[in-house]
């Protein structure tokens, strides 16, 4: 009886050990880098960084991108597909795009390139409030 309340509490402690290894490491945030001209798909959106002159008191970077278009027109010299092409903007560094249903914000901005990290999802079916991505 009591070699079995050994392996018992070996297994639960096991069990433990592997919960709370799983549950302690935040997963990592899904980056990605946009080059300069070169349009990308993310979330089923297409985007395109046409310029990042990385100089100045604060770094921008102009882009465009438009969603709800077919992958095929990635390669095409309208990569908007049907719709009208979109508007440039320009974002900075902690400025954010709603690509799908995450919010990826402005990370890093270099001369030819743009860096985004996915920071915040809607965390309900309603879109009334926020999930910070990477914390628990």
């Amino acid at each position: 009886m009591i070699a079995s309340y050994k392996t018992i509490g070996r297994s639960s402690a096991l069990l433990l050990m592997v919960t709370f290894i799983g549950c302690g490491r935040p997963e990592e945030s899904q980056r990605f880098t946009l080059y300069q001209d070169k349009v990308e798909r993310i979330e089923g959106c297409h985007i395109v960084m046409s310029a990042a002159p990385g100089k100045g008191k604060v770094p921008i970077a102009a882009m465009q991108f438009v969603c709800n278009v077919p992958e095929a027109a990635l390669k095409q010299s309208n990569w908007w597909g049907e719709q009208t092409e979109p508007l440039a903007f320009t974002v900075s560094p902690g400025d954010c795009l709603l690509l799908g249903e995450t919010f990826y914000c402005a990370e890093n901005i270099k001369l030819g390139e743009v860096t985004f990290k996915a920071t915040f999802k809607w965390a309900t079916r309603h879109h009334d409030h926020l999930e910070l991505l990477g914390r628990r």
